[in-house]
């Protein structure tokens, strides 16, 4: 080997060794796809870690919610989870239909700096033309890059029988505006938690 290949391996592998050494064990990267099912899974096996938040007809800002002690009149609820490290890791804001018609669920999954890495909007729902007194579940997902730059998203419709519907032959009158926030920072900032 002559030092020309050797200078050339060195300016490739230098940048990985030195950040190999910023940042402890090499990291290893993946999609944001499985983060979002890492984050699911740590959900569920962390579900007495959670934060609760709620919001009332009556109340000027969400209120602490302690032993799942939902108040009466809620409009909003807030489920909030942080890793071992205490960094908020996710985030659901969950709005309910006074009659129980439809549930529409914001899911936030965050990266180690707070910054969103994906979000799922969930609607489930009652009442629309492509279907005969059942219910609905639309599911989005979209990913973000570190820039919050969406990378790729997923669609599903899916009847109360485990049926895929046509999303062009139904009519969604629960599809309430909604603002998908770059991070737990400015989620918290815009709901005052």
């Amino acid at each position: 080997m002559n030092l020309c290949s050797i200078q050339k391996l060195t300016l490739i592998f230098a940048p990985a060794i030195l950040l190999s050494l910023a940042f402890g064990e090499p990291q290893k990267v993946i999609s944001p796809q499985e983060y979002k099912k890492q984050i699911d899974a740590y959900t569920y096996a962390h579900i007495d870690s959670f934060r609760y938040f709620a919001m009332t007809k009556t109340s000027a800002k969400p209120f602490r919610v302690m032993s799942k002690r939902w108040p009466e009149n809620m409009i909003k609820s807030y489920s909030v989870l942080a890793n071992k490290a205490g960094k908020i890791i996710f985030a659901m804001v969950e709005q309910d239909g006074e009659w129980g018609d439809y549930a529409i669920t914001y899911r936030y999954y965050f990266d180690e700096e707070g910054k969103t890495k994906s979000f799922q909007k969930g609607n489930h729902f009652y009442h629309s033309v492509c279907v005969n007194n059942d219910a609905i579940d639309e599911k989005r997902i979209y990913y973000y890059d570190t820039s919050f730059k969406r990378i790729n998203e997923e669609y599903s419709l899916i009847s109360g029988d485990g049926k895929v519907l046509d999303s062009m032959r139904c009519d969604f009158p629960y599809n309430l505006p909604f603002k998908i926030y770059r991070s737990w920072k400015e989620l918290k900032q815009a709901e005052n938690l």
